[in-house]
């Protein structure tokens, strides 16, 4: 990346990986930005005024706002000292700090992305990592879909490679993506069986023959169809993909009440259809991303023997995978407590959690890398025949690595790994203590959504879907860890995370190798 425009190249692939669904968690987003930090700190301070949330956690959350302001793109230096100031102690609800602070959001929100442009206009070579985190944040903050971003910011790299400027490129996505505001969409949710109803459908109902009309209007196939009915329902959301996923969550709603009301289930179908576009949108691929690929490896899948606190977390955080949001929450939350929780300390489990994921990434990502690198570097590729380990194949691209046999590979997303790579191996210990802090972020994000969810009812917060997009892939890995270390190893979760920070502690740049036996005696 030796100018500019090679720059913004690999900001624009860095930022269409972060949005993009298929994502491994090494590599996903896991933070929100710093607007929704605000946003959900006011939400908070509202929150303890009534009892759901205690004085620590607003304690975090101030210390982690003061972090991130410090290192945003878009805050200029008198706005940082404002925030700050306001972020002294704890912002009580309506109290002075408080209505600074809302001020403040509402000034970044209405104008981040052009704030980036001006900074990257005066400071062209920014970090790539760092740019490109403020971006994919900021607009899936926003409630755009993964899918019309990542559409989105494909079209724009060969603008990128033609010429356009990093601050033009933010210009454009203010005024085609932030500045929009949201559209009406009139989306069909179907079900295989009629509700019961005491007192007649809704006025959105449609019968069987009706809803078959709707969809040849709307050019959809019937084919293989067994509908007894549906609702057209007019939703507000940045893109079609959004507004389908508003559909499928109102649907699972629609179908819990139902079942509790009746005793009966309506059979919602799994999929919903946005009006003008022909093709459904299927629920699965809205899935989250939590893997626990151990199970599959090890022929877990249909274990029989007695269940444990390990088996049964699997069970409880299946439901952050595909559950409505506040099922989500209070079931994935409960399998991580229940495995990494300590006596009197419900919020430790996110740090210890945190533990596990850090001390995982480098193997996952030099494995990753070690499949395309041997592909493409045909010198390198003899080194990776006969080794079936992760480990040995991590070893290989270390080698690489450390010994200047790295050249460029085809993906700029490959090569902005191979940069984050270098420089975890220069400094292992400030690296993974940093991965740690970020990836504790989130998880204690999502164990207050967990107690808003539990203690105060409420599943509407400004950060409970955000929540769920970022925590749920790094949830599967942590997990996955702790399945391996006591199906195959047969060590307990706590013990495990003793080693990794342990482990974390100790390592240092003298033995890069040692990166990926963080969580091996």
């Amino acid at each position: 990346m030796s100018n500019v425009k090679d720059i913004g190249e690999h900001i624009v692939a860095r930022v269409q990986e972060l949005v993009g669904m298929p994502t491994p968690w090494h590599r996903a987003l896991w933070n929100v930005g710093l607007c929704l930090r605000l946003d959900e700190l006011l939400e908070a301070s509202e929150c303890l005024a009534q009892g759901m949330l205690s004085e620590q956690t607003l304690e975090r959350m101030v210390s982690a706002c003061k972090r991130v302001v410090g290192e945003d793109l878009a805050v200029t230096p008198s706005e940082r000292s404002v925030i700050c100031g306001a972020l002294k102690s704890i912002p009580r609800h309506r109290g002075v700090d408080f209505q600074c602070l809302r001020d403040m959001q509402r000034r970044l929100s209405d104008q981040y992305l052009l704030r980036l442009a001006t900074t990257f206009k005066d400071r062209p070579a920014v970090d790539l990592e760092q740019a490109a985190s403020a971006i994919a944040s900021f607009l899936l903050d926003a409630s755009h879909s993964e899918e019309a971003l990542h559409s989105w910011f494909k079209a724009r790299r060969t603008d990128v490679r033609n010429g356009m400027s990093l601050s033009d490129l933010c210009e454009a996505a203010h005024h085609e993506l932030a500045a929009t505001g949201n559209r009406t969409f009139l989306v069909l949710v179907a079900f295989g069986r009629a509700p019961k109803m005491a007192d007649g459908y809704p006025a959105e109902w449609l019968g069987k023959s009706e809803v078959a009309s709707w969809l040849h209007g709307n050019k959809s196939s019937t084919t293989g169809l067994r509908i007894e009915g549906g609702l057209v329902l007019t939703l507000q959301a940045k893109d079609s993909h959004a507004a389908a996923r508003q559909a499928i969550a109102l649907t699972d709603g629609y179908e819990s009440r139902h079942v509790i009301a009746t005793g009966h289930s309506i059979a919602p179908l799994k999929s919903v259809w946005v009006e003008g576009i022909a093709e459904p949108f299927s629920h699965t691929s809205h899935q989250r991303g939590v893997r626990v690929k151990v199970l599959y490896r090890h022929n877990q899948i249909f274990q029989s023997s007695q269940m444990g606190s390990v088996d049964a977390a699997m069970e409880l955080l299946a439901h952050l995978e595909g559950q409505s949001p506040a099922a989500a929450v209070a079931g994935g939350w409960a399998a991580i407590e229940a495995l990494l929780g300590e006596p009197n300390n419900r919020s430790s489990a996110a740090e210890n959690l945190a533990y596990l994921v850090a001390c995982s990434l480098p193997r996952s990502e030099l494995t990753a890398l070690s499949y395309t690198i041997e592909k493409c570097w045909k010198d390198q590729a003899e080194r990776f025949k006969g080794l079936d380990a992760n480990k040995d194949r991590a070893q290989v691209v270390i080698s690489c690595l450390i010994n200047d046999q790295a050249r460029g590979l085809p993906s700029l997303s490959d090569n902005a790994a191979i940069s984050r790579m270098r420089a975890l191996l220069a400094n292992p210990n400030k690296r993974l203590h940093q991965l740690h802090s970020d990836i504790c972020d989130a998880f204690l994000r999502l164990y207050r959504q967990r107690n808003l969810v539990l203690h105060g009812g409420m599943t509407t917060s400004v950060s409970l879907a955000s929540t769920l997009r970022t925590v749920s892939k790094l949830a599967g890995a942590g997990i996955d860890r702790v399945a391996h270390a006591h199906y195959v190893q047969g060590i307990k979760p706590l013990e495990l995370v003793g080693r990794a920070k342990v482990s974390m502690s100790l390592v240092d740049g003298s033995d890069p190798y040692a990166c990926i036996s963080l969580l091996e005696r």
